[in-house]
């Protein structure tokens, strides 16, 4: 402690020494100052008494500069998110003089150099503050610190959509659904696009066949690829109808007998007619198809046939076709009865009746 003394006479030599004690440790100014167990030293100290052994006076504990740092380990690393922000730990801070067991720490955001995948990249603090209880008795030396991390790839599922067709037709389009992009990107941030295949052809069977995807990449993402199915369904005729109408006998061939009808799973499918041969054609060559129209080809005879069998074919737009056996109809009509000539013949005359042949 500096101390004055009042008194001393003419040159004497005479100085005073003593322990001063701040009243409490911590930065500030105005802080109350004690010293005392004052001594006196000098060649002419025995010719003095001191009054007062102690004495108060108010001085300033300055804050102690304090240096920050970050350190790489624990590894600072996170996964691609679209944004520069670090993930520090309480280990990663470092600070240089700090006395003894002083509740004193770091906090700041951390920030990567870009928001890019890559490996040592700069990491910095750019505002790093003081924390903890004895915080304000200290003071940064720099608000900025550095070290490195790394921001890893992130994955990118792409599936292959499911798709379904019908048999003979053309693949539908194959598209593709990406699940893990962040930071509202969309697959414009690709540097290559997938590719999408399927072994499924216009010629494939009926069965399931597989969607497969490879050969995309981007920057920040790594590609996990899920394949997708084409399912090639029936695309023939399921059925065939025939809608008849009353035909009587001995109408004139072009009559109509009905009207054709198939149906499909395939909801675009159209349907096609003819007479076929195979089982069931025994009376085909009586009638002709027009369109989807059933119609006679010739006078039909109740009394020689009042039922008729016809085969046919219904047969879709892609060569895929369906048999059916029908049984036609025909009404009888009520004819005038008509009568040979009589033959000439020779009776005699009786009076009892006689039989003429006719």
């Amino acid at each position: 402690a500096i101390l004055s003394l009042t008194g001393v006479e003419g040159g004497d030599e005479g100085t005073a020494s003593g322990k001063a004690i701040y009243a409490e440790p911590d930065a500030g100014s105005g802080k109350m100052i004690t010293a005392n167990t004052f001594v006196l030293s000098g060649d002419q100290k025995d010719n003095y008494t001191l009054t007062t052994t102690s004495a108060e006076v108010t001085g300033e504990i300055l804050k102690k500069e304090v240096t920050p740092s970050l350190n790489a380990v624990p590894a600072i690393i996170k996964e691609y998110d679209g944004d520069v922000s670090a993930p520090l730990l309480a280990a990663n801070f470092a600070l240089a003089g700090v006395v003894g067991d002083d509740e004193v720490g770091l906090k700041g955001l951390a920030l990567f150099d870009t928001r890019n995948v890559g490996v040592n990249k700069v990491v910095k603090t750019p505002e790093l503050e003081l924390s903890g209880a004895k915080k304000d008795n200290y003071r940064l030396t720099t608000v900025e610190a550095f070290t490195t991390g790394t921001i890893t790839a992130r994955t990118l599922t792409v599936k292959a959509d499911h798709k379904t067709k019908y048999q003979g037709t053309e693949n539908p389009e194959l598209t593709l659904t990406y699940d893990g992009f962040v930071n509202s990107e969309n697959a414009t941030v690709l540097t290559a696009r997938p590719n999408i295949s399927t072994t499924a052809t216009t010629g494939s069977a009926i069965g399931e066949y597989p969607i497969e995807v490879s050969g995309g990449s981007a920057i920040n993402y790594q590609m996990k690829y899920e394949t997708g199915t084409m399912k090639v369904v029936p695309g023939a005729p399921t059925s065939v109808s025939l809608a008849s109408v009353v035909i009587f006998e001995n109408r004139a061939a072009g009559t109509a007998a009905g009207t054709l009808s198939s149906t499909s799973l395939d909801p675009n499918a159209t349907f096609t007619f003819a007479l076929a041969s195979g089982e069931g054609d025994s009376d085909n060559k009586l009638f002709t198809i027009a369109g989807n129209q059933l119609k006679t080809a010739a006078k039909l005879d109740y009394e020689q046939n009042n039922t008729y069998r016809i085969r046919v074919r219904s047969t879709t737009q892609y060569g895929f076709s369906l048999d059916q056996v029908f049984e036609v109809k025909i009404s009888d009509v009520n004819e005038a009865p008509t009568f040979s000539a009589i033959q000439d013949q020779t009776i005699c005359y009786i009076t009892a009746p006689m039989v003429v042949q006719v």
